[in-house]
């Protein structure tokens, strides 16, 4: 029997496809043609049969299928840590700098202590942090000014160019001074929010856009007192005025800590999905697998710490 990893790999994706050969395919970059034909060719040459057919489609492993898969799946675990460990080992041999996009506030949110963690454990790779607005950054994403970010749905990508994994969805909130007349409000609806002078930031901010889509659902018609690329900015005039309502995704106020600022919900809420987006259209550096590697698996906590650093809610 002879079987090269990457046929490996379209096994694994195969039945991780629930045996839909069509998506197996795109997901490992070939044609369902030639997806068909290794299924063939391996089943004639070995004379045996992986999967059990039904009207011509594959429903599941034979009795076969599943032992080689079984020892497949075996052999990937132990390549891809192999793998790992001589990327890791050639990476702390050659100095790096990576540079990752990130939507204003993010990074703050999600990763405070992330960034230091990684240049202490890898100290030849560098990463710098490029922030803006979401827009913008998405923009310069498509550029192939870098090769990783935190983007903001939606994006207009090449979906087979790049891998997403959402990271949190959020959603866009009022947040306002304690003395605003609908400060003590469970939630407002979006008639509320444009019966008072709107702070938002600008058109760079995927915020903007979200809330102009909300806008013209509703038919409304809203008074902007201030639109700045400074979410600093704004959260200090939220607090200081008792007439405004300032409109941004509701997790980054609480990066302020005051008693001065309430965040209220609104109905039907415009979301906020913030996503890890990864080029795939050229190979990876050594520095640039570490930092993914990382990442995936620092993720999930991150969300966790999040909520248990601002547990307690903000009305």
């Amino acid at each position: 029997m002879n079987l090269e990893i990457t046929q490996m790999y379209y096994l694994k994706h195969i039945v991780e496809s629930n045996y839909n050969l069509t998506e197996a395919a795109r997901k490992i970059h070939i044609s369902q043609p030639a997806l068909s034909r290794f299924i063939s060719n391996f089943e004639e040459n070995n004379d045996l049969e992986l999967f059990v057919r039904k009207y011509n489609r594959l429903t599941g492993l034979t009795s076969m299928g599943q032992l080689i898969y079984d020892y497949i799946i075996e052999i990937i675990n132990k390549y891809e840590e192999l793998e790992a460990a001589v990327e890791e080992k050639a990476a702390q041999a050659k100095e790096e700098t990576i540079i990752f996009g990130a939507t204003t506030t993010t990074p703050q949110v999600l990763l405070p202590k992330f960034f230091a963690y990684f240049t202490n454990k890898y100290p030849h790779l560098q990463i710098k942090l490029v922030e803006g607005g979401a827009v913008d950054i998405a923009k310069r994403f498509k550029e192939d000014e870098f090769e990783i970010a935190f983007l903001v749905e939606p994006q207009d990508l090449e979906v087979d160019s790049v891998s997403q994994t959402l990271v949190y969805k959020d959603e866009i909130a009022a947040f306002m001074s304690v003395n605003h007349p609908l400060s003590q409000e469970a939630s407002i609806t979006w008639e509320q929010v444009t019966s008072y002078p709107i702070m938002s930031l600008s058109k760079d901010f995927m915020t903007y856009h979200k809330t102009e889509v909300k806008f013209k659902e509703w038919n409304l018609n809203p008074t902007y007192a201030y639109i700045s690329s400074s979410w600093h900015y704004l959260m200090d005039s939220s607090m200081s005025s008792s007439e405004t309502i300032t409109l941004m995704p509701s997790r980054s106020p609480r990066l302020v800590s005051s008693k001065e600022m309430i965040i209220v919900p609104i109905e039907d809420p415009a979301y906020f999905p913030v996503y890890l987006t990864i080029n795939q259209k050229n190979p990876h550096s050594p520095g640039m697998k570490l930092l993914i590697k990382e990442l995936y698996a620092y993720l999930p906590k991150a969300d966790q710490e999040y909520e248990q650093r601002y547990h307690s809610p903000a009305k």
